[in-house]
């Protein structure tokens, strides 16, 4: 009996060798390759921060454009009642 399980235990190991070459041979995808894949909650997360920066960049933008509409009222104004810009 103990030589038995011992041909059991040799045939599982060359299996698993010869399973382990095929898929460095092919180039196959493991489970252990795809943990360092990003996973759902890493998208999430970076999706939310993306999110964040274009809602950012919206009021920057809109808050630039209130600044040049300004300006262009100051130099009417200062060219109106012909004062000097206060730079």
């Amino acid at each position: 009996m103990p030589r038995k399980k011992k041909n059991s235990q040799d045939i599982v190991s060359l299996i698993g060798e010869v399973v382990d070459q095929k898929i460095i041979e092919h180039q196959l995808v493991t489970r252990k390759d795809l943990k360092y894949l990003p996973t759902i909650k890493h998208v999430d997360k970076i999706m939310g921060e993306l999110k964040t920066v274009r809602e950012e960049i919206t009021i920057i933008a809109d808050m630039k454009r209130q600044v040049n509409d300004h300006e262009n009222r100051l130099e009417k104004i200062e060219g109106k009642l012909d004062l000097q810009p206060a730079i």
